[in-house]
């Protein structure tokens, strides 16, 4: 477009000039752009905008040049030469290192996709009411010392040379990077990222705050190793992750519901603070891949943050003291030592093991689980009142917790739960079927637990059980001190066995009971009446009045109601043997047995759970009274 000695007058209307190519106007041509116009650069190869020769004055002035170098300004923009919109519609503005200043009733726009570039010097466009950066736009301080003004950028970028000073606080809706051979430095101002952040230059950090508050994903990245002054993670819409060491010397922040989440080979270091409320991941799974071998920032204020194991592969925590734990590491967590967790426990992917250590939950702590659970010693804080705690163990491939519920606990304490595979080591001192059993034992031990009486419920897998052994007949033995005690069971299922109204701890095994037998049992009498019963008295059996007789009999528990036991017996000679069953409620018939084998049938008002006692009596022969000694042998096996 050529303009020599003439004029190119605009002032008509609202219509719009669009020139592609070059715009040449001699000394003594004029563009009279009037007020409503519109001059717009859209050529796809390298533009310049005249701007300052002869009498060129632009009312709007438009750029969309989509060339690499898209279009550069000849001169500096005054409110007089553009009297109008300066609006960055597509492709690039370059400044051309000279400053543009616009009347405060126009707007200055940058839109989403295009950018803009300031060489030189130069600081960012002024005098404009309204400046307008789209999401996806690009201002590029591309010069050398620049003045960065606080903005609502879109993306933001450092190129060329020197440091970029920051003047106020921005807010950076897309990207922020750091081109290399530049700096930048943030001042003492609070700025804002919505976007990823990416050092290939430097930082100065001074004594700003980073708040990286996006709603997608966001990192932090870089060839540079990065230090912030403050750092502050309240992006709760999705984690922000560190793909570059980065140290932190004032305050780093996690708010609540915020996610930072570090690469496994990335440490935070730094002579500051870490503190919040939200998440940190330890993704650390080679070396040392414990919390504070990812996190060697100075100062850890855990009260109310959660720490999360997150790695590839097996991960390590030493002895700590934790707000909240996330176990999320299918390949499992182990402990270097005691951990005491004051938050929640959460299991969303794998097992803690203890490794002989101890996993404790506080008066204030909770467990929350989805997969996983401790393998080894949970300990949990029991309440006054009538307080149940669930503890959430079991082995390394099988959940296997207990339920323990108090009736009344009038001084709390620790309760601590393990559970161990195989039957327990002194199985065999017990009236416990190996062959029929759990193949498992619990162990609970109390410290400092006043209370009343507790339930319990021993949950198992099908696989723990041994072929054979029937779960609705279940009894549980308590190992401590050496001997076996017996429980009153409660609500059995085919996966879990309860004991009820227990008062005291120790190790569990839960399991059929094994046959009970009375054998080789002798007793002798001296002169007997002839056809005369003999019968029992307390638990002695009396012939004669001269020679008193352990009663043949034997306490068990019943496992369910009615029951038959078989009672085998051998009797000399004549003799007929009689026998009758006893409980602290109930009673049962003398039954005569004619045989040596017979079945004897407990009556249905024996319940679960009672006791019962077997006496035996024996009739002397009819023939002349005797004082010959006779041996007898009883078997009671249960069914």
């Amino acid at each position: 477009l050529l303009a020599a000695n003439s004029v190119i007058d605009m002032s008509g209307g609202a219509g719009t000039l669009y020139l592609a190519g070059n715009l040449n106007v001699s000394t003594l041509g004029t563009l009279t752009p009037g007020t409503t116009s519109t001059f717009n650069y859209n050529g796809t190869s390298a533009q310049t905008v005249r701007i300052g020769v002869s009498s060129i004055t632009y009312n709007h002035l438009h750029l969309n040049n989509t060339s690499g170098s898209g279009a550069t300004l000849s001169a500096a923009i005054t409110a007089t030469n553009v009297t109008g919109n300066l609006r960055i519609q597509t492709g690039i503005l370059d400044n051309g290192t000279f400053a543009i200043t616009g009347n405060a009733a126009d707007t200055f726009e940058v839109v989403s996709g295009a950018t803009f570039k300031l060489t030189g010097t130069s600081a960012m466009v002024t005098g404009f009411g309204t400046k307008i950066f789209g999401v996806t736009s690009t201002v590029n301080y591309a010069g050398a010392a620049q003045t960065v003004s606080g903005e609502n950028y879109g993306h933001l970028t450092t190129s060329g040379s020197s440091t970029k000073t920051a003047s106020s606080a921005s807010t950076v809706y897309g990207n922020f990077s750091i081109g290399t051979g530049t700096t930048f430095d943030a001042g003492s101002y609070n700025h804002a990222l919505k976007g990823n952040f990416t050092n290939d230059g430097g930082f100065t950090a001074s004594t700003s705050t980073m708040t990286f508050n996006g709603t997608t994903a966001q990192a932090i990245g870089g060839t540079s190793t990065t230090t912030f002054n403050n750092l502050t993670i309240a992006n709760t819409s999705a984690e922000v992750s560190l793909n570059t060491n980065a140290s932190v010397n004032g305050i780093l922040t996690v708010n609540a519901s915020a996610l930072l989440n570090p690469a496994a080979a990335i440490v935070v270091g730094g002579s500051g603070t870490l503190t919040g409320n939200g998440t940190v991941r330890v993704t650390r799974a080679t070396g040392s891949a414990d919390f504070t071998n990812q996190y060697t920032i100075t100062n850890k204020t855990l009260t109310n943050l959660t720490v999360e194991f997150a790695g590839s592969a097996a991960q390590g925590v030493n002895t700590n003291t934790f707000g909240g734990l996330k176990v999320n590491n299918a390949s499992g967590v182990t402990l270097g030592g005691d951990v005491t967790v004051n938050g929640t426990l959460t299991f969303a992917s794998g097992n803690l093991t203890t490794n002989g250590n101890k996993v404790i939950i506080s008066s204030t702590g909770t467990v929350s689980r989805t997969s996983g659970h401790v393998v080894g010693n949970l300990q949990k804080n029991v309440a006054t009142g009538a307080t149940s705690k669930t503890f959430e163990i079991g082995d390394a491939t099988n959940y296997t917790p207990v339920n323990v519920s108090f009736a009344n606990v009038t001084t709390a304490g620790d309760l601590t739960v393990n559970t161990t595979t195989g039957d327990h080591p002194n199985i065999s001192t017990s009236d416990v079927n190996p062959s029929k059993s759990v193949n498992r034992y619990w162990t609970l031990t109390n410290a400092g637990i006043v209370f009343t009486t507790y339930d319990a419920t021993f949950n198992f897998v099908a696989g723990d059980v041994d072929a054979g052994a029937n779960t609705s007949n279940f009894i549980v033995r308590k190992f401590s001190g050496g001997s076996w005690s017996t429980l009153t069971v409660g609500t059995r299922t085919s996966t879990s066995t309860q004991i009820t109204g227990t008062t005291s701890f120790g190790d569990f095994q839960v399991g059929n009971v094994l046959s009970v037998a009375v054998s080789n049992s002798t007793f002798a009498f001296g002169t007997r009446p002839l056809n005369t019963w003999l019968s029992p008295d307390s638990s002695v059996l009396t012939n004669d009045g001269t020679e008193p007789q352990t009663l043949l009999g034997k306490i068990s528990i019943f496992t369910a109601s009615p029951n038959t036991w078989n009672l085998s017996e051998t009797a000399n000679g004549a003799d007929t043997t009689r026998a009758q069953w006893s409980t602290t409620s109930a009673t049962g018939p003398w039954s005569d047995i004619s045989a040596y084998d017979q079945n004897f049938t407990i009556a249905t008002s024996v319940a679960a759970g009672d006791s019962v006692k077997f006496f035996l009596r024996i009739q002397t022969p009819t023939s002349t009274s005797s004082f010959n000694q006779y041996s007898s042998t009883l078997t009671v096996t249960a069914q």
